[in-house]
């Protein structure tokens, strides 16, 4: 019998869950309703692996929301695979035209503050961006479960209806190991709906969305 590819890999990523398909050394066999074909002598396995945040990379998220025209709301910074991380800095950037920016609260991450933060507007601050940095003081890393909140941040909004973009830019993300933490680049904005929505803006040159 004709030596077979040892193993045979294939990750389909379906939600959080990774379906890993597995060859043993001798013949391949189908599946069909969960039951082996005819075609060859052994069985095909299948592994389910789930795959947390960490795998896909390090994101802050905010919850899609609809608000009043004109109103206050607070939404939830939520993280997702923070494993062992030491020190980040980032920026949350957001367009002023359309949402007013009023505070900060409810901070969830030892050492955490307004302090640590540079305020939309504050100084030299754009109106549109907040600015953070935070560093773990005892250095032996922090891990957070997946959708924990570490602080709120709340806005004005415009009293019109329109539709807008929150997003992060990520500066850099460092573990207790000292190395760079791979970023989730792909994790989507926060589109906030004002009032009945309308067109996202464009800002410096690009969609919000």
């Amino acid at each position: 019998m004709k030596p077979i590819i040892t193993h045979l890999l294939r990750g389909v990523k379906i939600g959080s869950i990774i379906f890993v398909l597995l060859a043993a050394l001798s013949p391949l066999k189908a599946f069909s309703n969960n039951s082996p074909s005819s075609i060859g002598d052994a069985a095909l396995p299948i592994e389910i692996i789930p795959v947390n945040a960490a795998m896909m990379g390090f994101s802050f998220s905010i919850t899609n929301a609809t608000v009043q025209k004109g109103g206050e709301f607070c939404a939830q910074v939520k993280v997702a695979g923070f494993v062992d991380i030491t020190g980040l800095e980032f920026l949350l950037k957001f367009d002023s035209t359309r949402l007013t920016f009023k505070e900060v609260k409810n901070f969830n991450l030892p050492g955490l503050t307004a302090g640590s933060m540079g305020l939309p507007g504050a100084g030299n601050n754009p109106t549109g961006t907040l600015k953070a940095a935070w560093f773990d003081n005892n250095v032996t890393g922090i891990t957070l479960a997946d959708g924990t909140a570490i602080f709120d941040i709340c806005f004005t909004t415009v009293n019109l209806d329109v539709t807008t973009n929150i997003r992060f830019v990520y500066n850099e993300v460092v573990d207790k190991n000292d190395q760079n933490v791979a970023i989730n680049t792909g994790a989507p904005q926060a589109v906030i709906t004002i009032g009945a929505g309308g067109k996202v803006a464009v800002e410096q040159g690009a969609f919000w969305h």
